[in-house]
């Protein structure tokens, strides 16, 4: 009997013992915060990161999930950052080192940026312990999680978008050409008037100057007779008729 009483107690204790471990083990698991986050805010992100090892840790590589976008990362008091990039230049991890996490400690590693679209995030941070040189993350299981929901709608009565309100465009006027011959009328019609206003001017200045006149040149002037249409001999012989008219004793 006793000795039955004796085997209870120690599965018991055994079973409590392991209860506790496992407790203790949880508890000392990576956890993040906050824990709900709205998709296209910046938020700050805090990891506390548990040493479960036997070995000292120097070395933390937070790997970024997948739709976050880094902006900062923080240095840790006694720890210095590093980013880790891609081919193409997108960050995907953090890494701190320098400092040192003693087995069982817990250390918080702050980051900043932008949670892309609604969905879960998945916070890896693996650790390097001394003397080792690979980065080990802990099982999937274990790694926190971050719950990203998506952007609150419009304000509203009943928190909607309200509806939207067609708008009529109106369709591009034809061309009227009509309109166009009428203006291309009335530019040549005003194109005529300047050159008829330009030709008026013209004569009006012509006929406002004075007559020519030879005395205006300065030189010597000469009367020219001007002939009486009849030829120079008929003259003469009128002339003589005349003279022989005019003697005494012809009748």
């Amino acid at each position: 009997m006793h000795t039955a009483m004796r085997g209870v107690v120690l599965t018991s204790g055994l079973v409590l013992a392991s209860v506790i471990g496992t407790m203790a083990s949880a508890w000392a698991h990576d956890s993040v915060t906050p824990r709900t986050v709205v998709a296209g805010s910046k938020v700050t992100v805090t990891v506390s990161v548990a040493n479960e090892a036997d070995q000292p840790t120097n070395g933390v590589e937070m790997r970024l999930p997948p739709g976050f976008a880094l902006a900062t990362a923080e240095d840790v008091p006694g720890w210095r950052s590093e980013l880790r990039r891609r081919a193409d230049g997108v960050v995907t991890a953090v890494r701190w080192s320098g400092g040192t996490l003693d087995s069982g400690a817990v250390a918080e590693f702050v980051v900043a940026g932008v949670p892309r679209t609604a969905g879960s995030l998945v916070w890896t941070v693996a650790q390097r312990s001394v003397g080792d040189e690979a980065f080990v993350p802990p099982a999937v299981t274990f790694s926190p999680r971050m719950t990203v929901t998506e952007p609150p709608l419009a304000s509203g009565p009943a928190g909607q978008v309200p509806p939207a309100v067609p708008v009529e465009v109106a369709p591009p006027a034809p061309i009227d050409e009509l309109a166009r011959s009428r203006a291309t009328l009335a530019l040549v019609l005003a194109g005529l008037a300047l050159l008829g206003m330009l030709l008026v001017g013209a004569a009006l200045i012509r006929r406002s100057e004075p007559p020519y006149s030879p005395a205006q040149t300065g030189g010597p002037t000469t009367a020219v007779p001007l002939p009486d249409g009849r030829p120079a001999g008929a003259s003469a012989k009128r002339k003589r008729q005349r003279l022989k008219s005019a003697r005494p004793g012809r009748q």
